[in-house]
């Protein structure tokens, strides 16, 4: 639908391309969340602490609390401005 309403969005190759790029920094965000973490990372919300568990506050968790879920907005974003 996109192709009819806007075409003239599809000559900027460069849109994608940023899409394309976004998208590239998301999965070395959360890749490197994943390392940094190690055992401490998982898919499971936890409600409860604990004994085991351990903060993570060096590597990527320095600079962002979260990055898992910040890596998914970033992906987010990246995946609508690709599909432009």
């Amino acid at each position: 639908m996109k192709v009819f309403l806007f075409p003239e969005l599809k000559e900027h190759w460069w849109i994608s391309n940023l899409g394309l790029a976004v998208v590239i920094v998301d999965e070395i965000i959360r890749k490197t969340s994943i390392i940094t973490a190690g055992q401490a990372f998982t898919h499971l919300i936890r409600i409860n602490h604990e004994e085991q568990h351990k903060l993570i506050n060096h590597g990527i968790y320095r600079c962002v609390q979260h990055p898992g879920y910040s890596g998914f907005f970033i992906w987010s974003v990246g995946t609508q401005i690709n599909a432009l």
